[in-house]
């Protein structure tokens, strides 16, 4: 028979079955294992497996970071772009001259106010693809790290578990009379059983000389 029981309850179990059936009739078999090689193993995965998250979370952190600067540094061209398109769009030309070479400048900054507005269009775009993917690579981790921590406590419930088979010795009569019953019960049930014999003997006798007579 097989069994499963927790190591504190192991001694307990052992007694209940041995108050069923004599010890001297019972054979445990305890299965034990080295299970060392693996705890480590689950360690040292757990350990790589944190390390990964806590790299993809500083590499998160430091294109969150990264991609403030650079907003703010795109935003803050653009701003200077607009302040100059604004002080010459609010001027009166007089002279033809200065007119046209406010014309080309506003020209030249609406053209580096679309490629600013592109760039800025990119950068967040570009920021969205790569949070998702570290955000999906995250994941990935933390799952991964709940089940080696799985793997973990699976491994330390059974090492706080006793698995084995119990067999039982086939047992005759004479094992069950001399397990369950007293010596001098033993003795006595001899006794009994001599005197019957005797009895029977000079009973059997007697009948041998009446019919012989």
């Amino acid at each position: 028979v097989s069994f499963v029981v927790a190591a504190a309850k192991f001694q307990e179990f052992r007694n209940e079955i041995e108050k069923l059936v004599d010890p001297r009739f019972i054979t445990v078999d305890i299965n034990s294992q080295n299970l060392l090689p693996q705890k480590q193993n689950i360690e040292e995965v757990q350990t790589q497996v944190e390390t990964n998250l806590t790299d993809l979370q500083a590499s998160k952190t430091k294109l969150a970071a990264t991609h403030k600067s650079s907003l703010a540094s795109l935003k803050a061209q653009l701003d200077a772009v607009q302040a100059e398109l604004t002080s010459l769009q609010s001027q009166t030309y007089t002279d033809p001259y200065a007119q046209s070479q406010a014309i080309a400048r506003m020209q030249t900054l609406y053209t580096q106010q679309t490629s600013l507005n592109t760039k800025i269009a990119n950068e967040n775009s570009s920021y969205t693809s790569q949070v998702n993917s570290l955000d999906t690579q995250i994941k990935y981790a933390n799952s991964n790290l709940d089940s080696v921590k799985k793997q973990d406590q699976n491994l330390l419930d059974n090492v706080a578990t006793v698995n084995g088979t119990i067999s039982i010795s086939w047992i005759s009569l004479w094992n069950m009379v001399q397990a369950y019953v007293p010596g001098y019960w033993i003795a006595a049930l001899l006794g009994l059983l001599a005197t019957a014999a005797y009895w029977w003997h000079r009973r059997g006798g007697k009948a041998f000389w009446m019919v012989n007579a």
